[in-house]
């Protein structure tokens, strides 16, 4: 895979971003062939030379927790690396940017189930929720007890657990840093080597 094709491919997709909402573009990053990239999205791109170059290390986990931020595709790029059978999402009540939480959600379950429709290894994954919800996700406030005690509520019987750090503010993430060192759960964030200067942007195809 060459380096200038997937900075230029990315280039574009950030300007097509502007224009579309969450599913369009999410859409697109997870699906959509390009020939410059030999045929595949330019999420597959970027984890194909991730792999190449080392910076991929992890491994399959039975049950994935995501942390729920602004910026999805970290996100998706953590499902496919550790193609979980099992994905709990959890979201800060509150909200994001005027939506409410279970209406964010749907962006993310909606990209997840594009993978599945994609060639996704794990296509059999489960989203998980509670049940007196219609859709998959979990909501809890942002303070660290109460991420705590939200992943104490979801992930009693579940085994094989890691936690995604990536997309939570750090009220967050320290509560789901007190439950690993409880439970013993992995944690994992998904970093990145190389950033656009002007838009202050982490080039995907740099994640590790």
């Amino acid at each position: 895979m060459d380096k200038g094709k997937l900075k230029r491919a990315t280039e574009k997709y950030w300007n097509s971003s502007k224009n579309n909402d969450y599913d369009v573009y999410l859409n697109e990053y997870v699906c959509e062939k390009k020939d410059m990239l030999d045929g595949n999205s330019l999420m597959e791109a970027e984890l194909e030379w991730a792999k190449e170059n080392g910076c991929i290390t992890t491994k399959h986990s039975e049950t994935l927790v995501l942390l729920v931020g602004f910026s999805l595709e970290p996100l998706l790029q953590s499902v496919w690396v550790h193609k979980p059978e099992k994905i709990a999402l959890l979201l800060n009540e509150e909200g994001y940017l005027g939506e409410e939480w279970q209406v964010f959600a749907q962006h993310l379950i909606k990209a997840i189930r594009n993978l599945k429709a994609n060639g996704f290894e794990g296509s059999k994954v489960k989203l998980l929720g509670d049940k007196s919800l219609a859709e998959p996700g979990y909501p809890t406030k942002g303070d660290p007890a109460s991420v705590f005690n939200t992943l104490v509520y979801i992930l009693h019987d579940e085994k094989d657990v890691v936690i995604d750090i990536t997309g939570g503010k750090k009220s967050m993430v320290t509560g789901a840093f007190m439950y690993a060192a409880y439970a013993g759960a992995r944690i994992s964030y998904v970093d990145f080597e190389e950033y656009d200067p002007e838009k202050r942007r982490p080039y995907g195809f740099g994640c590790k």
